[in-house]
């Protein structure tokens, strides 16, 4: 008796399609890198603006 050869197909293509799905998504902004202390830097400069209101 021969054994018999399965295919396996993935659901979403072709087994050449399949690294493409692990691959991160491209996502639009800024890097996480540039984004955290851009925002640090805007909670700065809230608080700063309010801390001069308070003064006032």
């Amino acid at each position: 008796m021969e054994p018999t050869v399965v295919e396996h197909r993935h659901a979403h293509g072709s087994a050449g399609s399949h690294r493409a799905v692990h691959r991160r998504a491209v996502r639009p902004g800024p890097p996480a890198r540039v984004a955290v202390p851009v925002l640090l830097l805007a909670l700065a400069c809230l608080a700063v603006g309010f801390w001069a209101l308070t003064r006032i």
